[in-house]
């Protein structure tokens, strides 16, 4: 499973919302000014960091084909 923090205001969680709802992808709303990364376990953060250096290599897949795979 991968988890992507996607910081949003109000305008664009309106959008974001029903988009997720649709792709039946689950979320999570966070409120406030918590840093989110300290609440992260140790295997999230090492991916995301993981996925963050894959990504600057190219190492990269299609949004459709992540989607297909998750439908």
């Amino acid at each position: 499973m991968s988890t992507f923090v996607i910081p949003v205001d109000k305008k664009q969680k309106k959008v974001l919302k029903p988009i997720l709802e649709y792709l039946n992808l689950a979320y999570q709303e966070v409120e406030g000014n918590k840093d989110f990364w300290q609440e992260l376990s140790n295997v999230q953060q090492l991916d995301i960091e993981q996925g963050i250096k894959d990504a600057a290599q190219g190492n990269t897949k299609p949004w459709k084909e992540i989607i297909n795979k998750l439908q």
